[in-house]
């Protein structure tokens, strides 16, 4: 069975974009958010002195087990949920079908691939180090997009809280405000990464490896699965 993408760009005619479903993930990502503050109380100040200071930055990767510290785990949730979200009321608000299902059904899906791409991601990542037996600050790096994750669905919270609570047309000027902080966040990441390797003294060729293969690459095959 051929699955039929439908990209009308109409927007939405109902007043609110709001489903009652969605109420329990904010409250899910609160309830985490004020977790970490009770018991981690300097770690969302952390991460935004470690996104404008590298060398604070890897202070906390010798620290720390950055990638499994719980707080970490709480906020890499977190992002998966909101920008999920956000895929999902982009979907929404345009009248956009890039997956199978609605509601529940399509939030789940887009949780699934979301965790999907960050999982090959990293697992190439890994693959990478052992097959050259080096690091090429890919480590660093790793760091790097989990940081920009965390703030990520930090700073997409209160703009998507924002969109269910507003008519339809405040919710798409919401909805690209919060695409711009996506966008704007990755070619941060981008930009430093490329920075960061070029001063540890990475060959170009490696970089634009990495580039083409963990970075453009999975954003194809995310733009084919979503029928772009």
């Amino acid at each position: 069975m051929t699955t039929i993408f439908v990209y009308d760009l109409t927007p939405r005619s109902e007043q609110y974009l709001s489903e009652g479903w969605m109420i329990p993930v904010f409250v899910l990502c609160l309830l985490g958010f004020a977790w970490v503050r009770v018991n981690y109380g300097r770690r969302v100040p952390q991460l935004f002195s470690n996104l404008l200071n590298v060398r604070l930055m890897r202070q906390t990767m010798r620290e720390e087990l950055v990638l499994t510290h719980r707080a970490s785990l709480v906020f890499s949730s977190m992002f998966v949920l909101q920008v999920s979200l956000l895929f999902y009321l982009l979907n929404v608000s345009w009248s956009l079908q890039t997956l199978p299902g609605s509601g529940l059904a399509f939030y789940g899906k887009a949780v699934v691939l979301v965790i999907l791409i960050y999982t090959i991601k990293l697992l190439g990542i890994q693959i990478v180090q052992w097959v050259t037996m080096s690091d090429y600050s890919l480590s660093e790096y790793t760091y790097n997009i989990f940081l920009m994750n965390k703030i990520m669905g930090i700073l997409l919270f209160p703009i998507l809280l924002c969109t269910i609570f507003v008519d339809t047309a405040s919710a798409r000027i919401l909805l690209w405000a919060a695409a711009g902080v996506v966008v704007i966040l990755f070619l941060y990441r981008l930009i430093r990464g490329m920075l960061t390797a070029i001063t540890q003294g990475v060959s170009p060729v490696y970089i634009i490896l990495y580039l083409c293969t963990l970075e453009i690459l999975p954003l194809l095959l995310l733009f084919k699965v979503v029928g772009f």
